[in-house]
C-alpha cells in the first residue's frame, strides 16, 4: 500500500457564516482555470465555513521556478 503524500497548502481567502455566501464565493474563484477552489466547515465554535484556494500543479510548477541567482551563504569565518 502507498504512502499518503501531503500536498500543497490551502489559503483561507474567505471565512463564511453560511454555506450559501461561501457557494457563491466559490463559484466567482471557478472562473480561474489556474485555481482550485473548496470549502471548508469549520467545527469549532463559531462554525464557519472556510473558502480555501491554491494553484493547480501545471500554475504552481510554472510560477515557482527555484531560484538559481540566490547567492550561497559561506559558513566559514571572514
Amino acid at each position: 500500500m502507498a504512502e499518503h503524500e501531503e500536498g500543497r497548502p490551502w489559503n483561507i481567502v474567505a471565512r463564511m457564516d453560511t454555506f450559501e455566501g461561501a457557494a457563491a464565493r466559490r463559484t466567482q474563484l471557478q472562473d480561474d482555470p489556474e485555481l482550485q477552489v473548496k470549502i471548508h466547515w469549520m467545527r469549532k465554535p463559531p462554525s464557519k465555513f472556510a473558502v480555501k484556494t491554491r494553484l493547480t500543479d501545471e500554475a504552481f510548477n510554472r510560477y515557482n521556478r527555484p531560484d538559481t541567482n540566490k547567492k550561497k551563504k559561506s559558513k566559514g569565518k571572514r
